[in-house]
């Protein structure tokens, strides 16, 4: 499971914090990780 803090504007220019959980198997994540030149874990952790 992928937990992330994602920050957004609404519509009505405020900025709302929400965190976002993923569920995924190991083959999504092996293909999510592979995506990313350096992995995706690091590109998270920028």
């Amino acid at each position: 499971m992928i937990k992330m803090n994602v920050t957004a504007e609404t519509f009505d220019g405020d900025m709302v914090t929400e965190t976002l959980w993923f569920h995924m198997n190991k083959v999504d994540l092996i293909d999510l990780q592979e995506s990313e030149p350096d992995g995706f874990t690091d590109t998270l952790q920028a």
